[in-house]
């Protein structure tokens, strides 16, 4: 039985991403034709051409994409396409939890928490939608805490406070989000003598985590189903922060304990693909963060090789990286598992 599958492109017409350009984008035509040689029927789509009075994408898998724009205004109109989609019983590849995780640290912090998996519980967040919560609720105990805008790539925003007045100085600072209507509420509150109760002007979500101290890099590993693909990111000099340093390697060689990590998170979400950052201190693997989707593809399109788990253990395994190959086989090893596991 052939199987179906749609891609859905933005509004440029891109689907994920290549830094083999500006904004560039995964080959789309090339896309369908590997998947075709897989034995799918593929459509390609733009998000705004999908027709809901159609029951075509019923048990039909569908690939899709994340936005970064500016206020994630596009990724809000993406939310509502996905769920119209799961409302006429598509399969989203990867599920809508993954999504919604994208380019959004307080969700990717709930579906951590959620997930009760002990290996990546030692980073501890609280999670806030204004600074007033914040500010109510902190004592300063637990310094000193990385604080982290909602949304925000290489390390964008990204702060180490040691006091308490640093902490609320931040955190303020993070969230604004000044509002014109207070003004207006205040003097129909006065005109009406009915009172007022102004709306926070510091409404941006936001989370507050321990801080792993005396790291001097970490590591951004991209797999796509048995492909390991490790970048080693240095801190900037005096900044704890290694995301957006640019001081990037690819380690030839590679602790496997840290691999077996990787493998590990990897299995236990159950995607085709995931982007993770890893920092390691005194033997103890900390996942900083996690992307299912729309990640950055430098892992990938600039190295010359990756890791995979044989019978013997890890091994290096050089190549010239096919991103559209890479990323076709991943989906589909995932399909064929995730239909096996049904039939089991």
């Amino acid at each position: 039985m052939t199987k179906k599958l749609f891609i859905l492109l933005d509004y440029r017409n891109t689907f994920y991403s290549s830094t083999k350009e500006v904004a560039g984008s995964m080959n789309t035509s090339e896309l369908k034709r590997l998947f075709k040689n897989r034995g799918y029927s593929v459509e390609i789509e733009r998000f705004s051409n999908v027709d809901f009075h159609s029951d075509k994408y019923a048990g039909s898998f569908v690939l899709y994409q994340s936005a970064e724009d500016p206020d994630l205004r596009y990724k809000d109109y993406i939310e509502d396409i996905l769920l119209g989609l799961k409302i006429n019983k598509a399969i989203l590849i990867p599920d809508f939890y993954k999504f919604r995780a994208h380019h959004n640290k307080v969700f990717m912090e709930i579906l951590r928490d959620s997930s009760r998996f002990p290996l990546i519980q030692n980073i501890i967040s609280e999670k806030y939608g204004t600074f007033d919560e914040f500010e109510g609720s902190f004592s300063g105990n637990r310094l000193p805490i990385v604080i982290k805008p909602g949304s925000g790539s290489k390390g964008s925003g990204v702060r180490l406070v040691r006091s308490k007045k640093e902490a609320l100085h931040a955190s303020r600072y993070i969230a604004r989000s000044y509002s014109f209507i207070n003004l207006k509420r205040f003097f129909n509150g006065i005109l009406s003598g009915k009172g007022f109760k102004s709306i926070s002007n510091y409404r941006r979500k936001f989370i507050v985590q321990n801080f792993i101290s005396d790291l001097s890099h970490d590591y951004k590993i991209l797999i796509y189903d048995n492909r390991f693909y490790v970048l080693r990111r240095g801190n900037r000099p005096g900044d704890f922060r290694a995301s957006g340093s640019g001081i990037l390697s690819f380690p030839e060689e590679v602790p496997d304990d840290l691999l077996n990590f990787a493998d590990k998170v990897f299995t236990f979400f159950n995607v085709p693909f995931i982007s993770i950052d890893v920092a390691i201190r005194d033997n103890e693997y900390f996942l900083i963060e996690f992307q299912f989707l729309s990640f950055g593809q430098y892992a990938v399109e600039h190295s010359s090789f990756f890791f995979r788990k044989g019978t013997l253990g890890w091994e290096k395994i050089s190549e010239h990286p096919n991103p559209e190959r890479i990323f076709v086989d991943a989906v589909d090893t995932y399909i064929k598992k995730q239909s096996q596991a049904k039939g089991s």
